[in-house]
């Protein structure tokens, strides 16, 4: 009997534990592989459980399955409600899945044999993009690329855009996920320190500065800065408010940072306190014990200040 005479005869599956590919399943999946490593091209097919099984054995590193996504698919399937779609299933040249873990495990779990259309050969890289507008979030691509603290490198990205293009412009998906890549290609150590300076701030409680513009700002100075060998001293400040004089730049900063309004305008706060330890940065150089009248007051332009 043929791979497509099997089709013809698929059935139910009991359960999970009955989803088992077929000899000749496992043989015609390998097929494919094979050869969409010299092409890329489709084939619109019953899925059985235990085919859908097999495929999911090549799931590398893909964002963590949502249980209320695939039940969802699952009464799709059960009401005969499911859609064959272009989005079905795609393999990379690697054989690797990129898109369709979800529908798999919709098929596995449910036994209902579904037709779908699947894709191999496809260009590794397009898993970066695939179901960003729908699915995947841009910390989770960043987190499938090996990074980590991706959900607070998101929120970085994200304003870190709107000091280029104003306030009122919403980031797509797309942009974010590039701007984090870029963020952390100029320089990885500068943003994994800027994230453990973050942190450290969002800890603060009194003072209120918050991890997004502490680590925004930090990374903007150690990227751009000419006096790095100061930074290491001016963070543990920052940090701990320790050994300040009255008219220190730091000081002033912290006690300002503090009386601001803690609603309003997200974006707009997060780039006025931004700015203001930037300043507060390009101050305490000029002067550790004088400390201008106005650190808070950033309103020239959504940018961020040009670092010292």
């Amino acid at each position: 009997m043929t791979f497509m005479d099997e089709q013809k005869q698929m059935r139910f599956s009991d359960n999970v534990e009955n989803a088992i590919a077929t000899p000749k399943e496992v043989n015609q999946l390998k097929d494919w592989f094979a050869r969409g490593k010299r092409e890329r091209f489709n084939v619109n097919i019953l899925i059985s459980p235990g085919m859908a099984h097999e495929m999911l054995k090549h799931n590398k590193d893909n964002r963590r399955l949502n249980s209320l996504s695939v039940a969802r698919i699952i009464r799709e399937i059960q009401k005969g409600q499911f859609r064959n779609t272009t989005q079905g299933i795609t393999f990379a040249k690697t054989g690797r899945l990129l898109d369709g873990q979800h529908r798999l495990k919709a098929i596995e779990e449910s036994g209902i044999p579904t037709k779908m259309l699947i894709w191999f050969g496809d260009d590794p890289a397009h898993f970066e993009f695939l179901d960003l507008t729908a699915g995947r979030t841009p910390a989770e691509i960043a987190g499938m690329k090996g990074l980590d603290n991706t959900v607070a490198r998101a929120s970085i990205a994200s304003v870190y855009i709107t000091t280029k293009k104003g306030a009122a412009y919403s980031p797509s998906r797309n942009e974010i996920y590039q701007t984090i890549c870029n963020m952390d290609a100029v320089d990885p150590s500068a943003m994994t320190e800027a994230l453990r300076f973050g942190d450290a701030m969002r800890k603060q409680k009194l003072v209120g500065i918050g991890l997004t513009p502490a680590a925004l700002a930090y990374w903007k100075i150690s990227t751009e800065t000419l006096r790095s060998s100061k930074l290491d001293e001016f963070a543990m400040k920052m940090k701990t408010g320790a050994d300040l004089s009255m008219n220190s730049p730091i000081l002033r900063f912290r006690m300002g940072v503090a009386k601001l309004p803690s609603t309003g305008n997200y974006r707009n706060l997060t780039i006025k306190k931004a700015a203001g330890l930037i300043l507060t940065w390009n101050a305490w150089l000029r002067n550790p014990n004088r400390a201008p009248l106005r650190l808070l007051d950033w309103e020239a332009s959504p940018d961020l200040p040009e670092v010292v």
